[in-house]
């Protein structure tokens, strides 16, 4: 059958104007998917800073008094490394530091050779070791002897 030039050429911006439809409508499912996930990336991006910000004020205090004693840990290194007081530990009359652990406080007291007898005494019970020294030492004084 005929058909006029004017007829197909209907028909092809009918096509035309289908996938022309069909590629801006996908285009913008794009651009929304596009948007929802920055939009979500924004808003986890807000929470992750918002509670680590909440996470850092909780816990200031906690890390200025870590700071703290790391600094002090650092200028007792150099008593630490001392001639005198490496062998005032050897026999166990080194004096405590103020930024020493528990477990130092404690072996501070005895012997190189009877550290390893004192670890399987205490059995990680360092700080009730430390007050029953403390306890002992303070009752001494009270008695005069020491």
């Amino acid at each position: 059958p005929y058909e006029p030039f004017i007829v197909l050429d209907w028909f092809a911006e009918k096509e035309a104007e289908k996938q022309r439809l069909a590629i801006e409508a996908e285009f913008e499912e794009r651009k929304r998917e596009a948007k929802h996930r920055q939009d979500t990336r924004c808003a986890v991006t807000i929470q992750r800073v918002f509670r680590g910000s909440q996470s850092r004020w909780n816990n200031r205090e906690f890390v200025a008094e870590r700071k703290e004693w790391l600094n002090q840990r650092h200028l007792d290194e150099g008593k630490r490394h001392q001639l005198l007081y490496m062998a005032k530990l050897l026999i166990g009359l080194a004096p405590e530091l103020e930024s020493d652990t528990l477990y130092e406080k404690v072996m501070k007291r005895y012997p190189v050779w009877k550290k390893d007898f004192i670890t399987d005494i205490v059995h990680s019970e360092w700080t009730a070791c430390h007050k029953l020294i403390e306890q002992h030492e303070s009752h001494q004084k009270a008695q005069g002897r020491t």
